[in-house]
């Protein structure tokens, strides 16, 4: 459970970094190329945030879903 626990906090972290990357302006609103660059990096570090936070979800989904749910049950057939 530690290692869930720790997937948890590290979520949370990831999805406080994300709250607090900054605001993306609109293309329109883009005065100059400087600015243009770094609403692209901020674009693009937020991106690179949200798949962190997909990838932790469904480790996080695995850990907690119960180990009989997760078994694939195949048929037998009995040789005669």
């Amino acid at each position: 459970m530690k290692k869930l626990e720790q997937l948890k906090k590290e979520l949370q972290q990831t999805k406080d970094k994300l709250a607090n990357a900054g605001y993306i302006k609109a293309q329109f609103l883009i005065e100059d190329e400087d600015e243009y660059q770094s609403q692209l990096e901020l674009q693009w570090y937020k991106d690179e945030l949200r798949d962190e936070i997909d990838a932790l979800e469904n480790q996080i989904r695995i850990l907690e879903t119960p180990v009989n749910q997760t078994r694939t049950v195949y048929p037998t057939s009995r040789a005669m």
